[in-house]
């Protein structure tokens, strides 16, 4: 059975948008879960570049620090601190 060619593109259309829309709304929740990994280095420079990076984004990375601050993990609660400093 063959397929017209417009209904291909129909199908790839709603596909790629479809992508593209979630990836926005996961993007910003990968973003700080990479950060959280980096927090978590034992390198000082390294966390010292991620809070830097936390504190430019303060408004969107509130919900994760309030996060970070009741996590058992003590790298990511003092991470937290002093981004809010």
């Amino acid at each position: 059975m063959k397929y017209s060619l417009e209904l291909k593109m129909l199908i790839f259309i709603i596909v790629f948008f479809g992508l593209a829309i979630g990836g926005f709304f996961i993007r910003r929740t990968l973003i700080y879960a990479y950060y959280e990994y980096r927090l978590e280095s034992e390198n000082q420079n390294v966390r010292a570049q991620t809070i830097a990076k936390i504190v430019s984004d303060r408004e969107f990375a509130m919900p994760f620090i309030r996060r970070w601050l009741k996590s058992p993990n003590e790298k990511l609660n003092f991470a937290a601190c002093d981004a809010l400093v």
